[in-house]
Formats: structure tokens, C-alpha cells, sequence
């Protein structure tokens, strides 16, 4: 068997391995309760926040538990901010290094 024939039978593979998982996710989703979705929605939501402020997800929810989630956030928006502006200056002197 070639190279091309055993990349495409591991594809092949790979994509009916991916379609029973799908298959059974749906399946599981089906059964799920009002209740058990708003959970799940609420988890990734906290998963999709974690990633944007760039911290582990028990330490948003320590943030959160602890009402400091914004406090956090406007530090976190600070320290960029700083960031950009120390960036923008360096950035501005080498320029005006340049030019002398």
C-alpha cells in the first residue's frame, strides 16, 4: 500500500470515528434537561472567559466567587493599556533617534 492510499484510509478512519462521536454527542444533547443546558451554556461561557483574560478557569471562578471579576478585568485592561502606550513611546524615540 502507498503513502497516498494509507494517508487517505487514515482519513477515512479518522472522519468515521469523528461521525459516531458527533453521532452520540447529538444523541446525549437530545436527552439533556433545561436545566443541565444552562449549566453547560454557563460552563463554556466561563471557558470562553477564562481564554480572553487569559487566566485558568478556577481562578476566574475564585474571581467570581470573591466579586473580583471586574477589578481584575479593569487591572487586566490597565496593564495592556500601559503596555501599548510604554510601546508607542519606545517606538516614538527610536524614531526620533533615527532622525537626529
Amino acid at each position: 500500500m502507498g503513502p497516498e492510499n494509507l494517508k487517505n484510509k487514515i482519513l477515512c478512519e479518522i472522519r468515521f470515528e469523528m461521525d459516531l462521536l458527533i453521532d452520540r454527542i447529538l444523541k446525549i444533547m437530545e436527552k439533556i434537561t433545561e436545566k443541565e443546558y444552562s449549566y453547560l451554556n454557563e460552563y463554556v461561557t466561563r471557558i470562553k472567559a477564562a481564554e480572553i483574560l487569559d487566566v485558568s478557569l478556577p481562578t476566574l471562578t475564585k474571581l467570581i466567587k470573591e466579586k473580583k471579576l471586574k477589578v481584575y478585568f479593569i487591572s487586566n485592561k490597565y496593564y495592556f493599556l500601559r503596555q501599548e502606550l510604554l510601546e508607542l513611546i519606545n517606538n516614538n524615540f527610536n524614531l526620533n533617534k533615527e532622525q537626529i
